[in-house]
Formats: C-alpha cells, sequence, structure tokens
C-alpha cells in the first residue's frame, strides 16, 4: 500500500464543534499524510501524520498515488470487510 493522503475537502460537513476544530487545525484543500482509520457503525475517524487529534472522515477525500480511494468500501481500511477491528 502506497502513501494514502487526506484531503480537506468538506470543511461544512460534521457537527459544529468538530467543524470548529478542524478549521482551526487543518487548511481547506490542504493534503496531509493519513495515519491511520478507525471505523465503527456510526462513524469513522482518522488520525493524520503530525497531529494529536481524530478527524471525522467526512471532512476528507482520500487519495493514493494520485488516485482517490473510497475507504468505506476497501477492505483495507474498512475493518467491516475484512472482519477485523482497528484498522492501521
Amino acid at each position: 500500500m502506497g502513501t494514502v493522503i487526506a484531503k480537506f475537502t468538506h470543511p461544512d460537513k460534521g457537527q459544529e464543534l468538530q467543524r470548529r476544530e478542524i478549521n482551526r487545525l487543518c487548511k481547506i484543500n490542504g493534503e496531509y499524510e493519513l495515519a491511520t482509520v478507525y471505523m465503527k457503525e456510526d462513524i469513522t475517524t482518522v488520525r493524520l501524520i503530525g497531529y494529536f487529534e481524530w478527524f471525522n472522515s467526512i471532512f476528507f477525500d482520500f487519495f493514493e498515488d494520485g488516485k482517490e480511494v473510497d475507504i468505506y468500501t476497501d477492505p483495507r481500511f474498512n475493518p467491516f470487510i475484512r472482519g477485523h477491528g482497528h484498522v492501521n
């Protein structure tokens, strides 16, 4: 697996508190290296290299080698497809 980039493209999605936090920490259209994906049945959060915070994945589009990646349907990221838990 190559480096996966999370591009902050959806600053108006999510809950108000989440929006305030991510808009304070990330730049719109900024690209950040994905460290970890954590999926539960009701929310997916991501951690970015260099950040302590977990962010709602709804704020990002994801890319690998310049091509868009759907982390929700890709078994490398979705533990419900793979049958496992937390994904690194």
